[in-house]
């Protein structure tokens, strides 16, 4: 596996996990959303820096990058803990 590939693979483990931390604990959608997003980026910063041994020069890029990147990912998840928490209470 290339080091690109583990990073993307660590990158969304990390959102997906936040997400579904946050949406399942939370029930304002926004603020769940906003603490995913901001969980999943500085933790995958902190294990970039760990990684590398060193802060990366594109530090600020890196975070506006990932930020988005996990900002999609945690709307995506949380609409989906969403729809599900919906069908359960149905019932």
């Amino acid at each position: 596996m290339s080091e690109a590939t583990v990073g993307w693979l660590v990158l969304s483990s990390t959102a997906v996990a936040s997400a579904l931390g946050w949406h399942l604990l939370l029930r304002s959608f926004l603020l769940a959303t906003v603490l995913a997003t901001a969980t999943a980026v500085v933790l995958f910063q902190v294990a970039a820096y760990l990684y590398a041994g060193y802060l990366d020069p594109f530090f600020l890029v890196a975070v506006i990058t990932s930020s988005v990147i996990c900002l999609l990912i945690t709307v995506t998840v949380g609409m989906l803990v969403r729809s599900i928490k919906g069908k359960n209470n149905a019932l």
